[in-house]
């Protein structure tokens, strides 16, 4: 039940802080109101379809709750493992995983630009809608993933370049 609760009250805070009431996302995601209030409650834990109905509208990644209910990918920014992972890179990988992830991001934003021009100006129905704004949820979220390996990447990069000029000072100064 505590898994269930945990989820529940994501869904609930990014629920209120977007001011949303439970009867308008129940509405909103196509859910009855008591399914809804069960997720929130923690005494049902939501189905994936059902999850990724109502994180459409929350602030809050579909990827981020299935991986803390133990279904979700490994590709998370809540993972752990998946930043030390990229922690773990030295040399040649760590440029390399950095270029890959700026290079990732670029692309996604392309996409991105694309994607919310039609939005804009095209017109779809709700089921082409509703995998539209899917879309481009999931391209943000990517950028965002990307975003923090990024970071991570940068800290090891910035501790062999200090390590590398410690050792020159060191050689040149007799240190």
């Amino acid at each position: 039940m505590e898994e269930n609760s945990n989820i529940g009250l994501i869904i609930k805070e990014s629920r209120e802080r977007l001011g949303v009431s439970e009867r308008k996302l129940a509405s909103l995601a196509g859910l009855s109101y008591a399914t809804l209030s069960k997720v929130e409650r923690g005494v049902r834990l939501p189905s994936a379809k059902t999850l990724k109905k109502i994180c459409r509208y929350l602030d809050v990644y579909y990827n981020d709750l299935m991986y803390l209910m133990g279904i979700g990918s490994y590709h998370c920014y809540l993972n752990p493992s998946m930043m030390n992972y990229y922690a773990s890179l030295t040399g040649q990988d760590v440029d390399s995983a950095w270029l890959n992830a700026k290079g990732t991001i670029k692309n996604n934003n392309n996409i991105l630009k694309s994607l919310n021009k039609r939005k804009d100006t095209e017109s779809f129905n709700q089921d082409e809608m509703n995998l539209l704004l899917d879309t481009i949820k999931d391209l943000e979220y990517e950028n965002k993933i990307n975003n923090e390996i990024i970071k991570v990447l940068e800290k090891t990069i910035f501790r062999e370049r200090f390590e590398y000029e410690r050792e020159r000072f060191e050689k040149v100064y007799g240190c």
